[in-house]
C-alpha cells in the first residue's frame, strides 16, 4: 500500500470537512461537544487553514484513499517572543489505524516544519499518549520534554532540518 502527506488545497475541503466529522465523533468521548440541530459537529476554525499563512491543512491518502488528516499551525509565545509548531489537529480513520500511518504522517510533518514543536494531550486520551509519546521519544531521540498542565500533557521538542532522514 501507498501512503502519502498531501498538503490539502481548497478543492480538498470538503473531505477534510466530513473527515472532521469522524475525528470530533470519535473525540467526544474526551472532551464534550454536541452536535448541532443538523446532526454535525462544529468546528469553527476550519476556514482558517486556507486563510491565513501560518495555518497548515493536511490530508493523508493510502492508495488514493482517504485515510486522515492533520492541521499544523504557528503560534506565538507570548513569554518567550519565539514561534513554535502546533499539531492543532491529527486524525487516522479506523480502519487505517495500526498500519504505522499516524507514525509516518507525524514524522513527515514534523520534518517539513523544523523548529519548536509543541504538542498536547488530554489527560482522558490514554491512547493519544500511549502512540505519541514513544513517537517522540524515539524521533528527538530523547530529546524531548513533558509537562504536566490542567488539561494534560504538553510534549515540547526540537526539529533539525535534517531530523530523521
Amino acid at each position: 500500500m501507498s501512503f502519502e502527506v498531501k498538503a490539502a488545497d481548497i478543492s480538498d475541503k470538503p473531505a477534510l470537512e466530513q473527515l472532521m466529522q469522524f475525528y470530533l465523533y470519535d473525540f467526544a468521548e474526551f472532551e464534550a461537544d454536541e452536535m448541532n440541530k443538523s446532526g454535525r459537529y462544529t468546528y469553527p476554525y476550519l476556514d482558517f487553514y486556507w486563510q491565513e499563512p501560518d495555518r497548515h491543512p493536511f490530508i493523508f491518502l493510502s492508495d488514493g484513499n482517504l485515510a486522515g488528516f492533520a492541521l499544523v499551525r504557528q503560534n506565538l509565545d507570548p513569554t518567550s517572543n519565539t514561534f513554535y509548531w502546533e499539531m492543532a489537529e491529527f486524525f487516522i480513520v479506523r480502519s487505517y489505524r495500526r498500519l504505522r500511518y499516524g507514525a509516518k504522517a507525524a514524522k513527515n510533518l514534523w520534518r517539513r516544519f523544523p523548529g519548536n514543536w509543541e504538542l498536547r494531550v488530554l489527560n482522558s486520551n490514554l491512547t493519544a499518549y500511549q502512540f505519541w509519546k514513544p513517537l517522540i521519544h524515539n524521533f528527538t531521540n530523547t530529546s524531548y520534554s513533558e509537562t504536566k498542565e490542567e488539561k494534560g500533557i504538553a510534549f515540547c521538542f526540537e526539529v533539525q532540518p535534517d531530523q530523521g532522514s
